[in-house]
């Protein structure tokens, strides 16, 4: 039915020669995938579309009263909405947001699919420390990685005390030095045993546990090997990428931030950071009152980039391995929040905030990362 009104539209906004004689502009609340072959359509035609955030739909609804919501009215809402921003250009451009990147749409598919399987084998990951707390709950203590390979080994060979004391210290010693790379050994198995020995786990009633804690840990491997297979991909696709060059030039940030950065902003335009901000999610929504001022929450945003600065902001705040620039912010920012509620958050926000305004300044000057920077900007001050 959606495609008849269009090819309708399309014929009366043609002339004999097939070209288009007025500009048409098609908007769209994002519906899962339903909305991609349509959108498809439009594009190769010539036609502009552009995509409406749910969100902001309810919002622009709120400002005519519309408290029933109904296809029709639904209509009226995106048409009015379109036309605010396409008269007040408002974030983007027509031409860019309707831009038919197809190579673009392919990496933002794989780098989304990618978070959808680590957040789903974090799930399982959780689930398997639980598992492992009921059977043998010392075992935590054994390994400073958890999900490890020696550790991962152990969990799944010998899931019990009672199976840790029947192969033995010799046999465990071998076979902990073979399954982790001679990272243990026997001292390891050593601990083990002893761990073993005054093991505070269930005695009975286990073989449930032990048949769902083996499928658990299948499961976790599987997602393993498809996350290195989708990196395998995703690396393809970034290989040549100018743009992935000069991200990844700085310390801390990996192939993941760096293709979903492209993925999440390509062929879009950002007047300034505090824009592309915005666009993160990464930017305090201040609130004023007459002379008082606080800081509220982040304001929404893309969550898919914002998520990808999270996890690369993790490494960067690090004692040993980290970024020197982001970690000395880190500490900045959580000795200013100590005192309030949810500082260690705040303070990481922050350092999120901080690697994102960095790489986007990269990015916007296509400059790679010079580890003298900030000494020759202070030495200009100081000349000044």
């Amino acid at each position: 039915m959606l495609l008849k009104k269009i090819l309708k539209i399309s014929a009366q906004c043609r002339n004999s020669n097939g070209y288009l004689t007025l500009c048409v502009v098609f908007s769209h609340e994002s519906t899962s995938e339903y909305h991609a072959n349509v959108r498809d359509y439009l594009v190769k035609n010539g036609y502009g579309v552009i995509e409406l955030e749910a969100k902001h739909s309810k919002k622009f609804r709120a400002l005519f009263n519309d408290r029933a919501k109904t296809d029709k009215i639904d209509k009226n809402i995106l048409a009015r909405e379109l036309k605010f921003f396409y008269e007040k250009n408002i974030q983007k451009t027509i031409e860019d947001m309707s831009k038919n990147n197809s190579e673009r749409n392919e990496l933002k598919d794989l780098t989304r699919f990618r978070a959808y399987i680590v957040k789903e084998r974090s799930k399982f990951k959780n689930k398997l420390k639980i598992h492992s707390f009921l059977l043998f709950p010392e075992i935590g203590d054994m390994f400073s990685n958890f999900f490890g390979k020696g550790a991962m080994w152990i969990n799944k060979k010998y899931m019990t005390p009672e199976d840790i004391l029947k192969a033995g210290e010799e046999q465990l010693a071998k076979e902990l030095a073979e399954n982790s790379n001679n990272v243990f050994g026997k001292n390891h198995a050593k601990k083990l045993i002893k761990a073993a020995n005054n093991a505070s786990g269930l005695s009975s009633g286990t073989d449930g546990l032990k048949i769902t804690k083996g499928l658990i840990m299948d499961i976790i491997e599987t997602f393993d090997k498809h996350i290195r297979f989708l990196d395998k991909e995703i690396k393809k696709r970034i290989a040549d990428d100018e743009v992935a060059k000069v991200i990844l030039s700085y310390p801390g940030a990996g192939m993941v931030l760096a293709s979903t950065f492209i993925a999440e902003t390509k062929g879009l335009k950002f007047k300034s950071e505090g824009d592309f901000m915005s666009f993160c999610g990464l930017c305090s929504n201040t609130k004023q009152s007459s002379k008082l001022e606080k800081d509220g929450r982040i304001v929404e945003g893309n969550k898919h980039i914002r998520m990808a600065f999270f996890q690369a902001a993790n490494p960067c705040i690090r004692d040993k391995k980290g970024n020197p620039t982001i970690r000395d912010y880190y500490k900045k920012k959580l000795s200013e929040y100590e005192k309030t509620k949810y500082g260690k958050k705040k303070a990481k926000i922050a350092s999120a905030a901080k690697l994102a305004g960095i790489i986007f300044a990269m990015v916007k000057k296509m400059q790679k990362y010079d580890p003298n920077y900030e000494a020759k900007m202070k030495a200009k001050v100081k000349q000044k």
